[in-house]
């Protein structure tokens, strides 16, 4: 078999279902999807390769799966601190976001994919407006992305036209390639009229798009909505035609077991976003209760504005210890299953289980490279998947991630961005932020 390229020689952990780990392994890629996978000497013995990558000391995994963020907020990283997420939104981010144009959302966005490349996230979910921009970003950082419109009426009536027409043909005008896809985003049920949110469910049904919509993010929006409706937030979902296998909803802090039971018979999924969650004072999720009840569930950074990083490490390990914390049990989520959150079922959670998440033949080939050769990392436990796993969770970092690769084209290379020109992103991202600030008055 003749590969375009092969990766030989480090440890390997596959992230499928069946814990696949090989201490010295080797994977090939031909057009962009794995054609082999396993221990070197034996994809050695069938495979030669055009170009071969040596990642002796590093690890092999999948790239990591971002399920929640709004790539543009990046100019806002700083700027909205020590807020609960209603005066958070309200006194920062939509009054400093509404004068972002289309050329400061492509800025923002082209930071926050080389700050995602950077991390090993080599597909994520993003829901803001300026699609195009974007969706352009998107596309010369190399990612892999589903893009959804963020809509929010607030039950003004001139309003609901205008965001509905922006919404639908923002979609409509993206055609979706191997690695873009386009939805829909109303903002959450208490930014978006019942009349939204039913177009909404009615389009998803016919063009079987995506949606996403924040959920269950405070106790205070729960309330809320029990109060006007008499319905939990799930229930009020469920109600309006929006529950269902193509849905994602982000956060679901504050989830009862009915809600769970009735997400997970849905088939729709949960982005759990921890740091998120922890900074905006929102609360716990209940990660526990979701897994009794079978929910999917994947992780998110949220924007920088309310994390500050992207960083997939940091949501791994505060997701863990923060839940053995809550439980006072050292033995819930162990580091394999958050892992998995990581990768394989935040794939799960965007419908594309299919094409990534894992190393396996015939996906897409996202995979990264982790360098192993760190003090922190040191010694590196290659006996057995849960030791590794938790090597992974607990100790690495994002400045660790050596190699990123997406559709088998690589991205990063021995931390050298290869797709982006770092500093040219950077210095344009500042200077966007500037122009925001300053026809902002601040």
């Amino acid at each position: 078999m003749q590969a375009d390229l092969l990766i030989v020689g480090g440890p390997l952990l596959a992230m499928d279902e069946a814990g696949s780990f090989f201490a010295d392994g080797a994977i090939a890629i031909i057009e962009g999807r794995i054609a082999a996978v396993g221990d070197r000497r034996a994809v050695n013995a069938q495979v030669s390769a055009a170009a071969t990558i040596d990642a002796s000391g590093k690890a092999i995994l999948p790239g990591f799966v971002n399920c929640h963020g709004h790539a543009g907020m990046t100019l806002l990283r700083g700027l909205a601190e020590e807020m609960p997420l209603q005066a958070w939104l309200s006194r920062t981010v939509w009054p400093l976001m509404q004068h972002a144009g289309p050329e400061e959302t492509y800025a923002g966005a082209r930071l926050a994919c080389l700050e995602m490349t950077r991390a090993g996230i080599t597909t994520f979910t993003d829901m803001w407006r300026d699609l195009s921009a974007t969706a352009q970003a998107v596309a010369e950082s190399g990612l892999r992305a589903r893009l959804a419109f963020n809509m929010r009426d607030f039950e003004d009536p001139s309003r609901l036209e205008f965001e509905w027409a922006a919404g639908l043909d923002a979609v409509a005008a993206r055609p979706t390639t191997t690695l873009l896809s386009y939805g829909l985003a109303p903002h959450s049920l208490y930014a978006c009229s019942e009349i939204l949110l039913r177009r909404c469910a009615e389009t998803v049904a016919q063009q079987r798009c995506h949606l996403q919509i924040h959920l269950a993010e405070t106790q205070q929006e729960t309330a809320q909505c029990k109060e006007q409706f008499g319905r939990s937030p799930v229930e009020q979902l469920d109600a309006l035609g929006l529950l269902g296998p193509s849905t994602l909803l982000a956060h679901g802090v504050w989830l009862d077991d009915a809600d769970c039971r009735r997400i997970a018979e849905a088939e729709a999924a949960i982005a759990h976003n921890v740091t998120s969650n922890l900074k905006l004072g929102s609360g716990v999720a209940p990660l526990t209760r979701f897994r009794e009840f079978g929910v999917t569930m994947g992780l998110g950074t949220d924007s920088a504005a309310s994390n500050n990083v992207l960083d997939p490490f940091r949501e791994m390990k505060y997701a863990a210890l923060l839940q053995r914390a809550v439980r006072h049990d050292p033995t819930v989520w162990p580091a394999q299953a958050i892992l998995a959150a990581a990768t394989r079922d935040g794939a799960r959670a965007l419908g594309l289980a299919d094409e990534t998440g894992s190393l396996e033949v015939g996906k897409r080939a996202d995979v990264i490279l982790i360098d192993l050769d760190k003090p922190h990392l040191t010694p590196a436990p290659l006996d057995d998947a849960a030791s590794f796993a938790a090597l992974i969770v607990f100790a690495a970092s994002a400045s660790d991630v050596d190699t990123s690769i997406v559709d088998g084209r690589v991205l990063m290379r021995s931390r050298k961005m290869l797709a982006l020109d770092a500093p040219a992103v950077v210095e344009a991202a500042q200077a966007a932020s500037g122009r925001l600030l300053e026809r902002a008055g601040r």
